[in-house]
């Protein structure tokens, strides 16, 4: 589905994405813009065709999509595709010059990042994601004028015994042609399909299989793909993957099922997550079934814990009580599972966990509440993996829109047969998923042995477990990777819901080719692309093109050491500029430069900046600590130092918005009613919840209310890496720090080709360490040092000249703290000097692909600005960065009096994505490097169409 950027301008005009309509559905953007006035419906499908491969109860099917463009204007094509229950993508494919090139498997932000660089330069690239509700979606850049591109996607399913393989296929457009082909392999008789438009079509059997051909030319397509029933042949089938291993696919079935008996008397805990997420499930679904297990099993003692990132509390509940706490529960905050951990918890017999399972904070400790564990969701993007590993048993994570109700009561009530455990013949375990096979069945897909036959042991079928005695047979296709797919997709969700094993997890994926949540494919066109996105093409990458992509990456592995091995002169010579300055005399009542002029904006490459002396546009700020302008002199003295009294004033929060005047207006007693009622309009976005955290922030200081309602705002469907950052950073000045570096931890881990994400985790560690004991306050200085020191040492893309000038300030400015805490900081002496200044001034920004420049305006009237980096007086700006996030500092070592006035320039916005917001933050100093020193931090929200110069606030020095 289409990405929708967490944009605070967004909130205004939007509401929440619309359910998918139409399968497939094809959007086009001009030019590669994503902006709502930039749409277009002038794309159209003009073929598609689905190839389907039926081993058994098994499909492997690949549906190929040609989109013509009619127009004179390069297109951006979104194509969005539901994929079947249980699918898992194995390939997607891209026309680069009239060839098929495979995507290869990249972290979702990397890949997103890495394609819209390259529509920013106008080279064709394809992205391709699939999201947790089984939706897959691909960009494509450009579809040319008059002219057309092909996809190919690849997915393995499995196909039911009794409900088959299902999914929709209906247009709103004509499409030029649909051409459907299905082969069936290994069942007792050709299968029933069902093809939209009530396509004609006729089974025609082979020697090895049958096979349906069917054509519908120029019409909207309307219906689906259904084939269902089948019947397999054989119980155990055999297939070779594409990369050479061999899985084994078991369904059986039998009507012995045992049921174990409700006798009642058992204790049951019910845990409710009560988290934002959960708000939108279908809980009334979840509530009706919850109440009749209860009827059928007449448990002696009911608890129910309610919890989100807030904690956990535990209540005791009669039967008839339930429905009503149930209902009223308010969903808010993030999914933490980590606030059961300490849980003080009556014993229980039995455990029910109602959650999607989709942790957005804190780690995912093991989960050991010491009953037998179900859990329970109505989610169609629930994290199944993590659901798993909590239950310990793949059967007893239960879909509500997947397992009809009868099923799930049955289940939990212990009927049903299950497989337990997997074994070859020679005493070996093998790994193995269980899949689907209805109430009397079971579908398990394992390892192969060297030899002889595999042993399953299956509960359910009396008292004990009974063991089976199954020998594979290999199926007729020579190359089959549904069985292997499907088992790797069941292996990598249970990876990625592992703490620690993102390296395990990708290694699986690209092994087996499987797309996630967590791996998205990307296409790039000529061999400098993936040298420059440090990727390797793939396997069917042009024989030409693959030996130039050899030739350029050896050339780029030269020259990156090369720049590793020189790097530490490149930093040398940079620092010594900033000695050098800081080292400097500069006349306090020297004339200043007479260009450019004070208050206008100076000519730059590619256009002109804004500001000049026009009147400023209306600009949001939030963060602040006070309501009021912050004002805060200080009149202290540094050992040795005379320092001036120095006054920083800050812009007012003066957010505008419907639902905080709603807020003000209504008596504390109302607050919940018209909170509730502000949601339902204005809670589709990250910025509602922002707003009010600060709204309740500045009433009741750093409250669980406030944090709550902060956490809230990365459950939503939109939020992504920019809402985290910004969540981090409030969640410092709320005083919640470990939670502010956990979610630095996971940006760092996830983004390591950048370098501000390795910085902003650095300054967290710095901050926390300033409330921890001496032991764990070493250990956060040492990880802050050795972070700061791979920006610094790491020789970056030159858009980010400049970071290592400013983390060398942080750097030396942690020295003393940590010599008097005894550690070494493994930084070369030659970098070491505390350069300690009257003002410093760091802005950074949280969009790529945009210019926020940094303007000082000092009180002798020079301006600081990109092209007069040194002022008269001495102020020194650092290099400007023009591609997205900074930093950008100024210095002032030795400060004259009078008013220093910080703005923000917004020169360049993202040309692809002029909708999204970008939200500055800036960080205002005094006396830094000194013992005194004081700091005031705000963010500046960017709207839509800002341009020109935006206020920060000012020094006042006496």
């Amino acid at each position: 589905m289409r990405k929708i950027l967490s944009s605070l301008a967004l909130l205004w005009g939007l509401s929440a994405a619309p359910a998918l309509a139409a399968n497939p559905e094809l959007l086009a953007h001009i030019q590669g813009i994503d902006d709502p006035a930039r749409e277009s419906r002038a794309l159209q499908i003009s073929s598609l065709a689905l190839d389907a491969d039926v081993v058994g109860a098994l499909a492997e099917l690949t549906l190929t999509a040609r989109f013509e463009n009619p127009t004179e204007r390069v297109m951006e094509g979104e194509f969005s595709f539901e994929l079947p229950a249980g699918a898992v993508v194995t390939g997607y494919a891209l026309d680069i010059e009239g060839q098929m090139v495979d995507g290869v498997l990249l972290d979702p932000l990397r890949a997103e990042r890495t394609y819209e660089a390259q529509v920013r330069k106008g080279i064709d690239p394809g992205v391709a994601n699939v999201s947790r509700g089984n939706v897959f979606s691909t960009r494509i850049f450009p579809i040319p004028q008059v002219g057309s591109r092909t996809i190919r996607l690849k997915f393995a399913a499995p196909v039911h015994p009794q409900r088959g393989l299902v999914f929709p296929l209906s247009t709103a457009a004509a499409v030029g042609e649909l051409a459907v082909s299905v082969r069936a392999f290994s069942l007792t008789e050709d299968p029933v399909l069902t093809l939209p438009n009530a396509m004609p079509f006729e089974w025609r059997r082979g020697s090895e299989g049958s096979t349906a051909v069917a054509r519908l030319g120029a019409v909207p397509l309307a219906g689906e793909f259904r084939l269902a029933p089948v019947h397999t042949k054989l119980p155990a089938l055999s297939s070779r993957h594409s990369n050479g291993e061999r899985r084994v696919h078991i369904i059986d079935s039998t009507e012995r099922a045992n049921t174990r008996r409700t006798t009642g008397g058992s204790r049951l805990r019910v845990y409710w997550d009560r988290s934002l997420s959960r708000g939108g499930q279908a809980l009334g679904d979840e509530q009706a079934l919850l109440q009749k297990f209860i009827a059928q099993s007449k448990p002696a003692s009911i608890d129910l814990v309610l919890f989100n990132s807030s904690g956990a509390s535990v209540q005791r509940l009669a039967a008839q009580d339930l429905g009503a706490a149930l209902g009223a529960v308010a969903y808010r905050g993030a999914t933490s599972f980590e606030v059961l951990g300490n849980l003080d918890a009556p014993q229980a017999d039995q455990c029910l966990v109602f959650s999607d399972g989709v942790v957005t904070i804190d780690s995912r400790p093991d989960f050991r509440p010491g009953c037998e564990v179900f859990a329970i969701t109505s989610a169609a993007d629930a994290d199944t993996g993590f659901l798993r590993r909590l239950t310990g048993d793949p059967s007893a994570v239960l879909q509500t829109g997947s397992r009809s109700e009868n099923e799930i009561l049955a289940r939990l009530a212990g009927g049903g047969p299950r497989v337990v455990q997997a074994r070859g013949e020679d005493g070996r375990a093998l790994r193995f998923v269980t899949l689907d096979a209805g109430p009397s069945g079971w579908s398990v897909i394992t390892e192969q042995p060297v030899s002889g036959g595999i042993i399953l042991g299956i509960a359910g079928l009396g008292d004990d477990v009974v063991e089976r005695l199954y020998s594979p047979a290999g199926a007729r296709k020579a190359h089959f990777d549904g069985a292997g797919a499907l088992w790797a997709a069941d292996r990598v969700g249970l990876l990625a819901a592992e703490d620690g094993a993102h390296a395990d997890f990708v290694a699986l994926s690209r092994r087996f080719s499987v797309a996630t949540p967590g791996l998205s494919f990307l296409v790039l066109e000529d061999p400098q692309d993936y040298v420059a996105a440090e990727l390797a093409p793939p396997s069917n990458y042009p024989k030409e093109s693959l030996a130039e992509y050899r030739e350029l990456k050896t050339e780029y592995d030269a020259g990156m050491r090369e720049a590793k091995d020189g790097r530490l002169d490149v930093v040398l010579e940079r620092w010594h500029d900033v000695v050098k300055w800081w080292k400097t005399d500069f006349d306090p009542k020297a004339e200043r430069k007479a260009a450019p002029p004070a208050f206008s904006a100076a000519p730059r490459r590619g256009g002109s900046g804004g500001g000049g002396n026009e009147e400023m546009a209306e600009v949001v700020v939030t963060g602040m600590r006070a309501s009021r302008s912050a004002s805060m002199a200080v009149r202290r003295s540094v050992v040795g130092i005379a320092t001036p009294d120095i006054d920083i004033q800050m812009e007012e929060w003066n957010v505008a918005r419907p639902y905080l005047q709603a807020l003000d207006a209504a008596a504390p007693a109302d607050f919940e009613a018209v909170f509730a009622e502000q949601e339902r309009q204005y809670g589709q976005l990250p910025a509602f919840y922002f707003d009010v955290a600060e709204w309740l922030f500045r009433r009741q200081a750093a409250t669980v209310a406030a944090r709550e309602m902060l956490l809230s705002a990365i459950e939503l469907p939109v939020s992504n890496e920019e809402t985290a950052f910004m969540v981090a950073e409030r969640l410092q000045r709320y005083d919640d720090m470990d939670r502010a570096v956990w979610l630095y931890e996971r940006a760092a881990e996830q983004t390591d080709y950048l370098p501000q994400p390795r910085r902003s985790l650095a300054l967290a560690l710095v901050k926390r360490a300033g409330s921890r004991s001496d032991k764990q306050a070493r250990a956060d200085l040492q990880r802050a040092v050795r972070l700061l020191t791979e920006v610094v040492m790491t020789p970056w893309p030159s858009s980010f000249d400049g970071i290592e000038v400013v983390a060398l300030m942080e750097i030396n400015r942690l020295l003393p703290r940590l010599e008097s805490l005894d550690v070494r900081a493994s930084l070369d002496w030659r970098l070491r000097a505390r350069l300690d200044v009257d003002l410093r001034v760091v802005i950074e920004w949280n969009t790529a692909a945009s210019d926020m420049d940094l303007w000082v305006d000092q009180p002798d009237g020079e301006r600081a600005i990109y092209n007069n980096p040194l002022t008269a007086i001495g102020g020194r700006l650092s290099n400007d960065m023009t591609e997205g996030f900074g930093p950008e500092e100024y210095l002032l070592h030795h400060a004259i009096g009078g008013r220093y006035r910080i703005s923000v320039n917004v020169y360049a916005a993202d040309r692809i994505n002029p909708n999204g917001s970008t939200v500055v933050t800036a960080r205002l100093f005094r006396n830094y490097g000194r013992a005194n020193q004081a700091e005031q931090t705000m963010e500046v929200e960017l709207h839509k169409a800002d341009k020109g110069e935006k206020l920060i606030g000012t020094f006042e020095v006496q």
